[in-house]
């Protein structure tokens, strides 16, 4: 338990990247003085939300307006640490296994009703009925390990059974099947924020947070009004139980489809946070603008159809994976300081002792794929591809697509990859560009050969990574199965010596680079740019974008 805690205490000191004024930044308003709404932010959300329920909601986009309109029991704090939320409290068992968590009894929702036990109790029992549909139960079954959880989504006991009981109005326990030492976490993450019962069964599933009408808040911001594909805006909450906590009024979130979009209407003051790509935060350095640059945990790869008639083969995704330059990717595609993905996990993962995971595994095992490609190895793989598969360069040609997204990065990341497929392997892929929410959908649906995609982390701990890759996994599109990568990552789940659970990871790292159900291409390095009307308090970290400390001029 010792070292259980300490790991606790680990991740609670992680550092991400808080952004404050400093006189140097307050230069930002004489270039960029930002929008003219009065004690208004208006933010880049790069897409239109596949989905905000709690319940189904998948990307970042999602959980950035999630963050806003509801509050879990833990909620991040100025460091982003988790801290109390709409639990103000919790007793933690000696064995680790039983969370008691004593919920403030001033918790309102925004129709006036009492935010209760049971709104956690129902969004749990929700999210893991496998009508429900989400892609995340796992993670209250697996990541989060309540007891019996996986029985009840796969049918094989009652709700009564599983280890989440409403004490009373404002008393929720939760038992777990195994110690996790990052449970409180996790109480911050959107798949388990609170579910209002009786609102969600009057407006129906089907329609639960798709328009303002359908949507209730218990957090910081209410929903005004959703403008589709096009603008989000959020007014403060006048009723949340933190809201002398909150000083601006207005959030406005813009959905902008290119970088010379986005880029031009922050230059003409009509928008105030941007992301930026590589030539871009080297244009507005060289003005003289203060950006804000950081290492995520975010990692890109491409994606094989492991059931596909062709990916299926092993040889043939090591051929893809083998044959182009990651570095040359870097820097014809991105152009920024992101990092090549020569292993899965990305370095800003903590590891048991609080030092980088990725560092520690690279000492233990090396680096699993290089940074440059391997045209030789490439062409060996496809030979003994062809011949098992006793196909030809054209079958392949007629029959592999890549699907990508719509934005004008993900169109030259495509033309990338065909090129050097074509190139290397003498294979003519053909490119699927499509909006983010079809993406998705056809992923969902396992309708891709190839498909270019990201992941980062949900928390500050590699089972973040390696879960996503476990037989009948929600967020396992490639369909992957390997009976030792399951059973690595169970042992990894129960293992109460922490350097050896992290070894349990190293396994399944290896046993990735080995089976190859992904490429993976690079770690993503992000840059900022914020109007100097922004003063203090906005925080871009990991996991979310934490805008209930941000201020304005």
């Amino acid at each position: 338990m010792k070292r259980l805690l300490a790991l606790v205490l680990v991740l609670a000191m992680a550092v991400t990247c808080c952004v404050t004024a400093s006189a140097e930044e307050n230069n930002n308003a004489d270039l960029y003085p930002g929008t003219t709404e009065e004690n208004t932010i208006v933010v880049d959300l790069s897409m239109e939300p596949t989905s905000i329920n709690s319940l189904s909601g998948t990307y970042s986009a999602d959980f950035k307006i999630m963050n806003c309109l509801l509050t879990g029991l833990c909620a991040h704090d100025e460091n982003s640490n988790p801290g109390p939320g709409v639990a103000e409290s919790w007793d933690i068992a000696e064995d680790g296994l039983t969370y008691t968590f004593h919920l403030r009894d001033d918790v309102v929702w925004s129709n006036g009703t009492q935010v209760t036990a049971n709104d956690y109790a129902f969004a749990w029992k929700m999210a893991m009925t496998a009508e429900t549909g989400t892609e995340y139960a796992y993670f209250l079954y697996n990541t989060a390990a309540i007891l019996n959880g996986e029985k009840f989504y796969n049918g094989e006991c009652d709700w009564e059974e599983v280890g989440v009981k409403v004490l009373d109005d404002y008393t929720l326990e939760v038992k777990l099947a195994a110690p996790i030492p990052y449970f409180l976490s996790l109480m911050t993450f959107g798949t388990l924020f609170p579910v209002n019962e009786a609102f969600y069964n009057e407006v129906g599933a089907d329609n639960y947070f798709m328009d303002p009408e359908y949507t209730i808040s218990c957090g910081p911001y209410v929903m005004d009004t959703w403008t589709h594909d096009s603008e989000i805006i959020l007014k403060k909450n006048p009723t949340y139980f933190d809201a002398d906590k909150v000083s601006v009024d207005t959030f406005v979130w813009k959905m902008y489809t290119t970088s010379d979009t986005r880029l031009n209407a922050f230059k003409a003051g009509e928008v105030d946070v941007i992301s930026l790509t590589g030539d871009q935060a080297v244009q507005m350095k060289n003005e003289g603008f203060v950006t804000h640059d950081f290492v995520e945990q975010t990692e890109y790869h491409i994606l094989f159809n492991c059931e596909d008639k062709y990916m299926s083969n092993k040889n043939l995704r090591k051929a893809i994976d083998a044959c182009y330059s990651r570095s040359a990717y870097i820097a014809a595609i991105l152009k920024d300081q992101s990092q090549p993905a020569t292993m899965f996990c990305p370095g800003p993962v903590a590891g048991f002792d609080g030092n980088s995971f990725r560092d520690a595994m690279v000492a233990e095992i090396g680096e699993l794929r290089s940074a440059e490609a391997d045209e030789a190895a490439a062409k060996d793989y496809l030979a003994k591809a062809l011949e098992e598969l006793g196909c030809t360069v054209e079958d392949l040609s007629a029959h592999i697509t890549m699907n990508v997204g719509d934005s004008d990065t993900a169109v030259n990341t495509a033309a990338f990859f065909q090129e050097n497929i074509r190139t290397v392997l003498g294979i003519d892929i053909t490119v699927n560009s499509m909006t983010t929410k079809a993406l998705s959908a056809e992923r969902n649906n396992g309708n891709f050969v190839l498909d270019f995609s990201g992941w980062g982390g949900d928390y500050n701990d590699p089972m973040t990574w390696y879960d996503m890759w476990e037989t009948g996994g929600g967020n396992n599109s490639v369909k992957f199965s390997n009976a030792d990568y399951d059973a690595a990552l169970a042992d990894a789940r129960t293992n109460t010596d922490l350097e050896a659970r992290q070894k349990d990871f190293y396994t399944c790292e290896q046993i990735l680079a080995e089976e190859c159900p992904i490429s993976t291409v690079y770690y993503r390095s992000s840059s900022y740019a914020i109007s100097g009307k922004v003063t203090g308090g906005y925080i871009l970290d990991t996991w979310q974008n934490n805008f209930r400390f941000a201020t304005v001029k």
